[in-house]
């Protein structure tokens, strides 16, 4: 790979090394070692200022990067080649005796030296930070045993051959360490996030393996991760979080804390405010993480995120995340902003959002990155979907995103948004990838509708009107029958007339004229969403058992029995209906052939068609519930026409 290595930057050219070949029948072709490079970038992402490559003639890899009040940079990472470039002086001027080896450097601000950059052996930096003195900290995963612990730090004992976390406060000239300690305890620990308070407190989050679940493993010689009484304790089964803060000199522990559920969790960033508060986010697998009484989520996500007081003795809030948050940042006023990245489509964007629908999660599989601003109390202030992938956030709300015509994107959380349509999507699962004729629709952005919110309006024949006050939709010039209609979101149902059509517009008309710019969106055949109770696109099925009664986990459908599916955008009708028509019997059925998945096995579907008493465009399934090996909760699918598939994520229960 080339970079744009800038004139006068410390390393000009690519140390290209082989690690490994790749077969390819009589031929061998040579994989390239990875190579580390750093770049300054200008505030507005349009420029850069410096590039320099980072390595060896074998791989290497920067995995954490900071700048101190001067300008200077500070990287670690992962340093696999014995002549990584270091500095007369420095702490270690060669590498350890395993391949396992960091390296911790400070390049000058017009990145054209190296202040000092010396090796880490038998660890690995994962996160690192600087202090007002120019002392760098650096966190990671120690393994083996050649990690330079120091004498009177809080632990220099490793216990077994698993990983420990770590702590390293390296003085500012780079010649030493002004302490370096483990943490952990019998099994593997891991040090991922670091952050520093105005005292020298070095606060540490990750996970940690060493909890009384695998105690039986190790008998007698159990180590616990350490902690300190009275600290948040709840250690989960598998892997738990923790977040432990080191005194100044590393010698001991401020608190230590460790909490988790019943599966793998893991820390994956912190952010301190000014008064000791640790905001953290990672991932979890477990459905009984510990949330706290009114959690922004409490139906389980991939992600979580929460703050730790700052005596370490109890969570100020915990949420589960609709996936796993990847960078946090707070303000001075306790709002911490984050960013992830989720495969499903229930993040509950907030009306101001950059991107309200999901384009990506529930229909592919592929994760979609978010960003979220919470409030100092965990509610949701902002939430948005992003199209690009975000590299880094601010504690002033402000995103960097990859860019398409500069090199990073900057947009602000708190920033007034412009009135205007944001996207289209399937009302059943929030996708937006395109419309079908019939679709029953969400249309969001701020300020389209009206203040007050109101339902539908059925005329005399008790059919949907296209008009709710003075608020209209117009999709391809056509009014659309509404369902609903308020400042953020209307839901309407697009006509069955753009059938054929591969695009179209949406404009939104108050009293009698369109204000708003009119936005394009793409025309399929369908684009089906399977409709869940809690109206999420995600979860339980919003479905009918045999005998009427709403399926659920206390309700589950018998195998053989019929359940009843209600979903939308499965393409057009024969008969054509009338748009907003409310059918009093079964009239019109899709023409698309469709295919109900029971998961693994396909249903017998016994009745497709128009749910009478519901606007035309909710198509009611009637289907049989096979056979199965397994019981609970099953997986619902739907393929319309051999190409267009449902929100992922749905299920009906099973006895």
């Amino acid at each position: 790979m080339n970079i744009p290595v800038t004139p006068g930057a410390f390393q000009q050219s690519f140390q290209a090394g082989t690690c490994g070949y790749i077969d390819a029948g009589r031929q061998q072709f040579p994989i390239p070692c990875a190579h580390g490079f750093i770049a300054k970038i200008d505030p507005t992402g349009a420029k850069i200022i410096w590039a320099t490559y980072l390595g060896g003639t074998l791989s290497d890899a920067p995995t954490a990067i900071c700048a101190d009040a001067n300008g200077d940079v500070f990287v670690t990472g992962q340093a696999g080649s014995p002549d990584f470039p270091v500095t007369p002086g420095a702490w270690f001027t060669s590498p350890g005796s395993q391949v396992f080896n960091g390296f911790i450097t400070q390049i000058s601000a017009d990145g054209s030296r190296l202040v000092y950059s010396t090796y880490l052996p038998g660890a690995q930096g994962a996160a690192i930070a600087v202090d007002t003195s120019g002392n760098a900290f650096v966190a990671g995963q120690a393994l083996g045993t050649t990690f330079p612990a120091t004498a009177g730090a809080f632990q220099t004992q490793r216990y077994i051959a698993n990983t420990d976390a770590f702590v390293v406060k390296l003085d500012a000239s780079g010649s030493g360490p002004i302490y370096a300690t483990l943490l952990g305890g019998t099994f593997g620990d891991s040090a991922n996030a670091l952050a520093i308070d105005a005292r020298g407190d070095a606060f540490v989050a990750g996970y940690t393996a060493s909890i009384p679940a695998w105690q039986s493993l190790a008998g007698s010689s159990f180590v616990p991760f350490p902690t300190t009484s009275g600290a948040f304790y709840q250690p989960g089964g598998q892997a738990s979080d923790f977040i432990s803060a080191l005194n100044p000199s590393g010698s001991s522990l401020i608190y230590s804390s460790v909490f988790g559920g019943s599966g793998d969790d893991s820390i994956g960033a912190l952010a301190l405010d000014g008064s000791g508060i640790a905001y953290f986010t990672g991932y979890t697998f477990s459905y009984d993480w510990p949330l706290t009484p009114g959690a922004l989520r409490s139906n389980y996500g991939h992600g979580m995120a929460g703050a730790l007081s700052a005596d370490g003795t109890h969570l100020l809030y915990s949420t589960f995340l609709t996936g796993p948050g990847a960078t946090i940042a707070v303000d001075a006023s306790g709002r911490a902003i984050l960013v992830g990245s989720t495969n499903t489509p229930d993040l509950a964007a907030t009306p101001t959002a950059v991107t309200f629908c999901a384009s990506r999660p529930g229909l592919t599989g592929v994760e979609q990155p978010f960003v979220m601003a919470l409030s100092p109390a965990g509610t949701a202030l902002y939430a948005s979907y992003l199209e690009a992938t975000p590299v880094t956030v601010t504690s002033a709300g402000t995103i960097y995103t990859e860019s398409q015509t500069a090199i990073f994107d900057l947009a602000n959380v708190f920033a007034q948004a412009a009135p205007g349509v944001r996207c289209v999507a399937n009302s059943a699962n929030y996708a937006s990838t395109a419309i079908a004729p019939g679709e029953i629709v969400s249309v969001f952005g701020p300020g389209i509708g009206p203040a007050q919110s109101a339902g539908a309006v059925l005329d005399a024949a008790g059919n949907v009107t296209s008009q709710i006050g003075g608020t209209r939709v117009l999709i391809g010039g056509m009014a659309a029958p509404l369902l609903y209609v308020s400042a953020n979101q209307i839901n309407a149902v697009a006509p069955f007339e753009i059938v054929g059509q591969t695009t179209t517009t949406v404009q939104i008309e108050t009293g009698g004229s369109v204000t708003l710019p009119s936005f394009s969106v793409a025309v399929a055949q369908a684009a089906p969403g399977i409709f869940t109770a809690d109206g999420s696109g995600f979860g339980q099925a919003a479905a009918l058992n045999q005998d009427g009664i709403l399926n659920s986990a206390s309700n589950p459908a018998a195998q053989g029995s019929i359940v009843t599916l209600f979903a939308t955008g499965l393409g057009p009708m024969k008969p054509q209906p009338a748009d907003g028509l409310v059918p009093k019997a079964p009239t019109a059925q899709p023409t698309l052939p469709l295919v109900l998945n029971i998961d693994p096995l396909n249903a017998v579907v016994q009745y497709a068609g128009d749910a009478p008493g519901l606007v035309e465009g909710a198509v009611q399934i009637n289907a049989a519930v096979p056979q199965l090996y397994a019981t609970g909760a099953i997986i619902v699918t739907l393929a319309v026409g051999g190409e267009f598939s449902s929100n992922t994520g749905v299920f009906i229960f099973v006895k």
